[in-house]
C-alpha cells in the first residue's frame, strides 16, 4: 500500500555524517555549496593551489573553505559548481555548523524507511500505553520509571555524573520498556528472553520513500526557544538542510502475513492483557496510530507555545488529513512515551537524565526555524493519506 507524505514544517532527517563545518561547505550568493573532496582535490590539482591549500589549512585552527576560495580568487559560481556534490538555497550566514538532509549515492534527498518505522514504532508503544487504565499504566510506565530512575541515582557511576554511563543508561533504559512490549512473544520452544525475532513489529514493512530533485532541499537557521529563560531564544543558530513546506514523497507500507499468522497462532493474548487481534487491528491501520501520537504531540505543543513561550501561530493550520511527526526536531515528547508521564516524574526524569532545570517544564526548550519575515515554525510536522 502506498502512503503519501507532504510537509506542513521544514523536515530533516540527518545522515550518519555528522555535522559539516565551514571546511565542507561553502556560502555564496544566496546558495550554500556541499564540497565533494575528491572534486575540489582534482581542481585545486588542476589549478597548481593543491600544496598552497594544504600549507593554508594546517595552519588554521579552524580554517573556512570560503577564506581560501576568496584569497585565490577561485570564490565564484563556476568553481563552486565544479567542486561541489550539490548545492542549496540558504539563508544569508551560517556561522555554525551544518546538519546535511540523507541522500543516496547521487546526492537525491529522502526519507529512509526505518526512520519511518522508528516514528511509527514510537507511536504503536504510544497508544499501548495509552489505551490500558490509568492503575495499569502506572504499574507499566510511572512505576518502571521511577525504579529505573533510583536505580540510576544509587549506582556510583550516576551520583558522579559519568557522561557516558549516563548516556549508555538512557538507551538502555528506552530498549528495556521497547522491549517489554514488543518482544515479549512466543514463537517457539526455548527462545531467548527478548529475542528480537519474536519482535512483532517485524510484521510491518516500510520501504525508503521516493527521491527528491538534488537541488530541493534549503538551508534553514534554526533558534531554540526556552520558557522561563531570560535568554530566549539563545543568541547562537542551528543550521540544517531541510525539505520545505508542500515537499512530497511516497513510500509503501506492507504486513508479512505469514509472520502475523504465526505470532497470531502462538499468542493469542499479550502478556499485558490485550488480545492479539487488537495489535493486527492497529498493524492494518498503521497511519492512524501514527496520527493518535501526532494529535495529542500536537495539542501539548500548542498549549506549550502559548502558556510558556508565549507565542502563537506557530503550529500550521489544522489539516483534513492525519497529522504526523517526523524527522528531528522534535524533542523529547515527540521520540518517546513521556507524554503520557505525570508532569513531576517527566521533570524528574529530565533532572536526573538529561539537565537538571528544577521545577520549570519539561522539556522546557523547543526548536524553531525562522524563516521569511522572522515567521517562526517547528520542524518535522507533515500530513499522511494512503493512495
Amino acid at each position: 500500500m502506498k502512503v503519501r507524505l507532504t510537509a506542513l514544517t521544514p523536515l530533516h532527517i540527518g545522515g550518519r555524517e555528522g555535522a559539516l563545518n565551514p571546511l565542507e561547505f561553502v556560502l555564496f550568493e544566496g546558495r550554500c555549496y556541499i564540497v565533494s573532496e575528491g572534486k575540489l582535490a582534482a581542481a585545486l590539482q588542476q589549478t597548481g593551489k593543491i600544496d598552497l591549500f594544504y600549507n593554508w589549512f594546517t595552519g588554521r585552527s579552524k580554517p573556512a573553505l570560503r577564506d581560501f576560495l576568496r584569497d585565490q580568487a577561485l570564490l565564484n559560481r563556476s568553481f563552486l559548481d565544479q567542486v561541489s556534490a550539490y548545492s542549496a538555497l540558504a539563508p544569508p550566514r551560517i556561522d555554525g555548523p551544518l546538519r546535511p538532509f540523507v541522500r543516496d549515492a547521487f546526492n537525491r534527498p529522502f526519507l529512509p524507511g526505518s526512520g519511518i518505522k522508528g516514528a511509527m514504532r514510537t507511536a504503536f508503544l504510544y497508544k499501548l500505553l495509552k489505551g490500558l487504565t490509568a492503575e495499569r499504566r502506572k504499574d507499566l510506565l510511572d512505576d518502571f520509571v521511577r525504579d529505573r530512575l533510583e536505580e540510576y541515582r544509587r549506582d556510583p557511576r550516576g551520583q558522579r555524573g559519568f557522561r557516558r554511563f549516563q548516556d549508555r543508561f538512557k538507551q538502555w533504559f528506552a530498549q528495556r520498556l521497547d522491549a517489554d512490549f514488543f518482544q515479549k512473544f512466543t514463537l517457539r520452544e526455548g527462545q531467548r528472553r527478548f529475542d528480537p525475532g519474536t519482535d512483532f513489529f517485524r510484521c510491518l514493512r516500510v520501504t525508503d520513500s521516493t527521491l527528491v530533485e538534488p537541488g530541493r532541499a534549503r538551508i534553514e537557521e534554526i533558534k531554540i526557544y526556552s520558557a522561563r529563560s531570560q535568554e530566549s531564544p539563545k543568541r547562537w543558530s542551528m543550521y540544517a538542510e531541510c525539505l520545505p513546506e508542500k515537499s512530497t514523497v511516497e513510500f509503501e507500507i506492507s504486513l508479512d502475513e505469514g509472520i502475523l499468522a504465526e505470532f497470531a497462532k502462538r499468542n493469542p493474548k499479550t502478556w499485558f492483557g490485550l488480545e492479539f487481534a487488537a495489535l493486527v487491528e492497529m498493524l492494518r491501520s498503521p497511519l492512524g496510530v501514527w496520527a493518535e501520537m501526532g494529535r495529542d504531540l500536537w495539542a501539548r505543543e500548542e498549549q506549550f507555545f502559548s502558556r510558556e513561550l508565549r507565542l502563537s501561530d506557530v503550529l500550521p493550520r489544522n489539516t483534513n488529513r492525519p497529522q504526523v511527526h517526523v524527522g528531528w526536531g522534535a524533542g523529547l515528547l515527540g521520540t518517546s512515551v513521556d507524554m503520557l508521564l505525570p508532569d513531576t516524574l517527566l521533570q524528574d526524569l529530565r533532572n536526573t537524565l538529561f539537565t537538571e532545570r528544577g521545577p520549570a517544564p519539561a522539556p522546557k526548550s523547543r526548536r524553531l526555524a525562522i524563516q521569511g519575515n522572522n515567521k517562526l515554525t517547528p520542524l518535522g510536522w507533515a500530513t499522511v493519506e494512503w493512495t
